[in-house]
């Protein structure tokens, strides 16, 4: 079996896409995995064809104003014009992992909606959806926690999507899932992630709020 793993963050480096898959790759041992990256807005033809010859296409993204991120977009656009050019039969199943950095992960159901009726349009087979709240943690503490703490849950979900694309035995389902912490511990951090980078910036704290 053949996996691609296609980070469709506009971030080349340090993106929350990126850390999941990085934990993903982890719980699919020994599978044959391809990592693409989409952060620009083209796929390189050769991508593509190694793409399409795949048996399962992961995408990973951030949520932009509660859709897929536009050079996902345009990457999709170019996918399907080159299927309506070069037909085939036994294209990959996509299965979508999706991060925003509202702590509800069901903000996100509209952009996998997005890629699903692109599946529908293309051919593709829709193989299901992680969204994963609190995105905004991701980058800056999971590598540090690793498997234990409140990212628990967070790698459960993404062991059954190893699991699932090891199998092949998809459900279809979208899944949701959040950092083990509530809605006001993860408010507290997230505005003390900006009061730091506002003070690296040469900003104060009562700034901010001008």
């Amino acid at each position: 079996m053949k996996t691609a793993l296609i980070n469709a963050s506009p971030k080349e480096k340090r993106s929350a896409s990126g850390t999941l898959f990085t934990r993903l790759q982890m719980y699919m041992g020994k599978e044959k995995i391809e990592r693409y990256s989409w952060s620009g807005l083209a796929v390189k033809e050769d991508d593509l064809e190694s793409v399409l010859g795949c048996d399962t296409m992961v995408i990973a993204y951030p949520l932009y104003v509660d859709g897929i991120p536009s050079n996902l977009l345009s990457c999709l656009e170019q996918v399907q014009e080159f299927l309506e050019r070069n037909p085939r039969e036994g294209l990959p199943k996509v299965f979508v992992i999706v991060n925003n950095g509202s702590y509800e992960p069901r903000q996100s159901r509209i952009s996998v909606e997005m890629v699903e009726n692109w599946c529908f349009k293309t051919g593709f087979d829709f193989a299901g959806a992680l969204c994963v709240g609190a995105g905004g943690m991701i980058v800056s503490e999971y590598n540090s926690i690793g498997e234990n703490g409140p990212f628990m849950r967070v790698n459960e979900c993404l062991r059954e999507v190893g699991d699932m694309i090891k199998s092949q035995e998809f459900k279809g389902e979208i899944k949701e899932t959040t950092p083990a912490l509530t809605k006001s511990m993860y408010k507290i951090a997230s505005h003390r992630g900006w009061i730091i980078r506002a003070k690296k910036n040469g900003l104060s704290e009562k700034e901010l709020g001008s």
